[in-house]
């Protein structure tokens, strides 16, 4: 696919403006961030994606902030943005790839947005129970336990 996707730590002058644009203010300075590259004439690269994960104790990853440049898709040949909507979109390219390489916890995702949620559905999240938040559950838990985790996760809000 011709989307690279890298996690980086200096994010802001990447996809601080994407991420501005989407959610009215400035990339968190604490998580883990991914950006998805798309090459564009001459062979440059240009952010078509961003999305972060925070370190939640050990148990857990909190996956956030995940933003498209829409513009993407018209900057891409048409074959790639086909490419992108067969495979669900660019966004959940991003989160498959990037799940991908946070298996070692189990993966809270909070989600208000009705297409997002599909597309969390789509690679793996299942509803946590609580209105927007949803789990993957990359490790075998006693319910008590998975109990206590939706709680305290649910009791965060938007993260």
């Amino acid at each position: 696919m011709s989307l690279i996707i890298v996690e980086v730590d200096d994010v802001d002058a990447l996809a601080g403006e994407l991420f501005f644009t989407t959610f009215g203010h400035s990339i968190p300075k604490f998580p883990r961030h991914f950006v998805a590259l798309q090459r564009v004439d001459g062979g440059a690269l240009r952010v078509a994606s961003y999305i972060h994960y925070s370190a939640w104790g050990r148990e857990a990853w909190l996956c956030g902030g995940l933003c498209v440049d829409r513009q993407a898709y018209s900057r891409a040949a048409p074959a790639d943005a086909a490419e992108w909507k067969r495979a669900g979109g660019i966004g959940e390219i991003v989160l498959r790839d990037t799940l991908s390489r946070l298996t070692d916890r189990i993966v809270f995702g909070y989600c208000g947005d009705a297409r997002q949620w599909q597309h969390d559905l789509n690679v793996g999240f299942v509803p946590a129970g609580p209105p927007h938040l949803l789990v993957i559950w990359n490790s075998v838990l006693p319910l008590p336990e998975q109990e206590k985790l939706i709680a305290r996760a649910a009791a965060m809000g938007a993260f």
